[in-house]
């Protein structure tokens, strides 16, 4: 009898270590951030949180860059984000269908080496969010007095 009890408990305590493995390879496993053909993409949607203005990005100049920086991006899992309150760029990508992109679609971009989508934060690896480029994009439009470019 104690021999079949030690027998589980070393079966049920190797499924925990093998569980718990995995579980760590998969939280610090590097991430693409996009795999998007800026063709496909009609616009980008940002909203900035700290002025409330929002920016509709439709010239492909501009969906280029900001697509292809995505698309070039390694992320790697950070911690979570569950709870936290208040962002920088929240960024919704539209394909030509109108639809939403899947994946990456819809996430806050909260400086240049940090990402947002719950249920976790994201850092980046070796290149840098297009943060700067999209801070380029409103100070232009405020410049213009416009929110749409």
């Amino acid at each position: 009898m104690k021999g079949k009890y030690k027998r589980k408990l070393k079966i049920v305590l190797g499924a925990f270590i093998v569980i718990l493995a995995l579980g760590i390879l998969w939280y610090n496993a590097p991430l693409s951030a996009t795999d998007l053909d800026p063709k496909d993409i009609k616009e980008i949607v940002v909203f900035d949180g700290n002025s409330g203005k929002s920016l509709h990005i439709e010239k492909q100049k501009d969906i280029d860059y900001i697509i292809e920086s995505l698309n070039s991006l390694r992320i790697k899992r950070r911690g979570l984000s569950l709870g936290y309150m208040g962002y920088r760029y929240k960024t919704t990508i539209y394909l030509n269908s109108g639809e939403e992109a899947d994946g990456f679609n819809s996430f806050i971009i909260n400086s240049p080496d940090t990402i947002r989508k719950d249920p976790f934060f994201y850092t980046t690896l070796g290149s840098n969010t297009p943060c700067d480029y999209i801070e380029d994009l409103f100070e232009r439009e405020k410049q213009k007095g416009a929110d749409k470019l």
